[in-house]
């Protein structure tokens, strides 16, 4: 996913906030802009419908000829949150959100709000911080007053405006709160029942949409829009409106062309019943009751465009009764029925979800069109130019590693070749393309290494038996470590009981593209014949190593971590250097960080001055990069400690890279956060090196191999490309 492509999230404050119509409205008024818009609802409620049926993708697609990705069904989510996989699902989104492409900006519609959706909430939560997406909140007064409104938003805001993600709030369906079943009309006392309907075709008071305009940006929000409820934008088609109530046609008569705008419960006498005989109103009695069966059709008749007849409790209408009927019937009124009593009847149509269907183009245009009229877009000029460095999520960061080794499959020795996890991690990475696995062990070792998995020997892995080849890199080695005193006895030595020393011969050799290890072995015993074999790149004179940090909200790189035990002024500059240079490489934009027991000159002694020095050299050598130091962790780390500790610091506050003082303090930091904070680290990855090979922890997981084999490629990548230019 690009970092120049800036994502805006629109999530609900809470139930029945109309979340979808707000979203495609919000879309349509970006698009009066000069501004290339996307759109993506990454999840869908339809669990047993095709998810290219989605309501908001499908109006996209057919509104404004969008190419929308396919959501995720709600019921594969829910399993994957319920096995504590969001970060596996989160991937997919991310995913999902760079297949979108030539836009400036994407509308991401969240999930809504509903009892039956147990992780709605987190969902939000989770999308937001994965795609580092600015927050348009959609709220609703929903029976509140404007104050009472306010306070909840600020609830419902607090963790977005916290982490800065905060945009704008959008009030949606401002005085539907004078009427909760405003659809379905219960029959009234004729005068209530007058003024009923008086009051439901009376346009919403613009003081009233002023009150809650105002108490949005009283309490510190920036208003996005504020949009009256107009109960004709949710007139149901009849077919979709029995549907949902599970009626059948009787006499289906002209019912494709027809809405429902109101519901009229007619239980009492013909003569306090007829001013109910409305237009576009769908009259609900039940079949007994032919005197208003016949009122119903004369009105029909005589110019009323009555939306049909509903005959509620199983009770059907006498043959005479539907005969007297026949000329209405003929001119296309629509006669159903339903099970249900007419009191039940009222209850249902009183809860039925009025959703716009995805099949339904002219509600779904006239509802766009109408809520993005109320947007204001004065805004989004400055909202685009306002370059914030984007912070790289764990699940927008591992779906960055396979997609960029995927794109070019590279060769990676893997000595532990019977090691589980190793072949666990060698399976999944050929079969997602992530590299090609050279496994170093006897094949009949292998197969029975995975036999003992339950698994069968995966297709796309390459198994290379040591006691084949390892003589024919003796010369080779000798010829490589002659100034050393190698002789060809300790090579035959080395290269016959050390596979990690033979798949660096084959790496030194380029018969592969990159190695990685350590599951089993030491750091000492991948790092060293590293450095003896394929030496650093040019430029470089020294190795070192870096960790990235899946925090919950951003990836950090931590370095060194695992080589270099007390390095110099001069070493700490340049892993500072190296490093920033790597998390540029990887799409984390560079603000470093040289941590230190003190800040600027608050702390005294000769480890703080080395840092300082350390800085100044840093800086000099890679001009343009925000480098700042000494800072303390939560100096570097924390916004308000910032701006009392380095005010002014382009780097406090807001650091991606971390280099520490020297190894002691970055080892225990590393695992002091990775365990306390329950976060995933990826490395330590080697830099400075003339071809990539990577160490791994020896208490790593199975993701842990795939994804620094994933970045292992990437590295060899790199390095073919300036191989290619050089």
């Amino acid at each position: 996913m690009s970092n120049s492509k800036r994502i805006l999230c629109v999530i609900p404050d809470g139930h029945n906030v109309g979340l979808t119509s707000v979203s495609l409205g919000l879309v349509k008024a970006l698009l009066r802009t000069k501004w290339r818009v996307g759109f993506l609802k990454p999840f869908t409620l339809a669990h047993a419908d095709d998810p290219r049926n989605e309501v908001s993708s499908s109006a996209m697609r057919r509104l404004f000829g969008m190419k929308v990705p396919n959501p995720i069904g709600m019921r594969e989510a829910e399993k994957l949150m319920g096995r504590g996989q969001g970060d596996v699902l989160m991937e997919q989104v991310v995913g999902m959100c760079a297949e979108i492409e030539d836009v400036d900006v994407v509308v991401v519609e969240g999930v809504a709000a509903a009892p039956e959706l147990f992780y709605s909430k987190q969902l939000n939560s989770m999308l937001v911080h994965a795609l580092d997406a600015d927050v348009v909140m959609v709220c609703a007064p929903n029976g509140k007053t404007p104050a009472e409104m306010a306070e909840a938003l600020e609830v419902e805001c607090r963790e977005f405006v916290e982490s800065g993600n905060m945009l704008g709030v959008v009030v949606n369906k401002i005085g539907r709160s004078r009427s909760v079943r405003n659809f379905a009309k219960n029959a009234l006392p004729p005068t209530q029942a007058r003024d009923f309907a008086r009051k439901e075709r009376t346009p919403v008071n613009d003081d009233l949409v002023r009150h809650f305009s105002k108490a949005v940006e009283d309490a510190g929000f920036r208003l996005l829009g504020a949009l009256p409820w107009r109960q004709d934008l949710v007139a149901p088609r009849l077919e979709d409106f029995a549907r949902g109530i599970g009626a059948q046609f009787v006499r289906h008569g002209n019912y494709k062309n027809v809405r429902v705008r109101s519901l009229s419960f007619c239980h009492t006498s013909v003569e306090r019943s007829l001013y109910l005989l409305q237009d576009d109103a769908l009259v609900v009695t039940t079949g007994d009751r032919a005197d208003v069966i016949l009122a119903a059709a004369m009105a029909s008749v005589s110019g009323v465009r009555v939306a049909g007849i509903l005959l509620c409790g199983g009770v059907e209408a006498s043959q005479a009764t539907l005969g007297a009927c026949e000329k209405a019937f003929e001119i296309g009124l629509p006669l159903l029925s339903a099970s249900p009593d007419i009191f039940t009847m009222a209850g249902v149509c009183g809860d039925m979800k009025l959703d716009v269907p995805a099949d339904d183009p002219e509600a779904m245009e006239e509802s766009v069109k109408a809520h993005a009229e109320r947007f204001s877009t004065d805004w989004v000029d400055a909202y685009m130019a306002d370059h914030r460095p984007h912070r790289m999520s764990p699940p927008e960061f591992r779906n960055m590693l396979i997609r960029r080794a995927k794109s070019s499959v590279k060769r990676i020795v893997l000595p532990e070749g019977t090691e589980p996890r190793t072949l666990q991690a060698a399976a999944v990475c050929a079969r997602r393309g992530i590299c090609v696995p050279v496994l170093l062990a006897a094949p009949d070792e292998v197969k029975a290494a995975y036999a003992g998995l339950r698994m069968d020997l995966p297709e796309g892995i390459e198994i290379v038996d040591p006691a084949k080849i390892w003589e024919r890199y003796v010369a080779p080695l000798v010829e490589l470590r002659k100034a050393k005193g190698m002789t060809e006895e300790q090579a035959r030595e080395l290269l016959s009981k050390d596979p990690v020393s033979l798949g660096t011969m084959m790496l030194k050799l380029d018969e592969v593209d990159g190695l990685v290890s350590g599951a089993v072995h030491t750091t000492a015993n991948t790092i060293r014949p590293a450095m003896q074999f394929v030496k650093t790149a040019p430029g470089c004179k020294l190795v070192s190593s870096i960790f990235f940090m899946g925090m919950p909200d951003q990836m950090l790189v931590f370095g060194d971590c695992a080589v270099n035990i007390n390095p110099t002024a001069d070493d700490l500059a340049q892993i500072a250097v190296e490093s920033a240079k790597t998390a540029m490489a990887f799409g984390i934009e560079p603000s470093v960080a040289m941590l230190s027991y003190s800040t600027g000159k608050s702390g005294k002694g000769p480890d703080a001055e080395l840092v300082a020095e350390a800085t100044a050299k840093a800086r000099e050598l890679l001009p343009g990069v925000p480098i700042d130091g000494p800072l303390q962790y939560d100096a570097a780390l924390v916004k308000d400690v910032a701006a009392q500790k380095a005010p002014g610091s382009p780097v406090a506050g807001r650091a991606t890279v971390m280099i520490f003082p020297n190894l002691n303090a970055g080892n225990i930091a590393y695992k002091a956060v990775q365990r306390a904070a329950h976060v995933v680290s990826i490395g330590p990855m080697l830099q400075g090196l003339a071809k990539p090979v990577n160490d791994l922890s020896r208490g790593c997981l199975v993701e842990d191999i795939v994804y620094t084999i994933a970045l292992t490629a990437i590295q060899a990548q790199t390095v073919r490309a300036q191989a290619k230019q050089g």
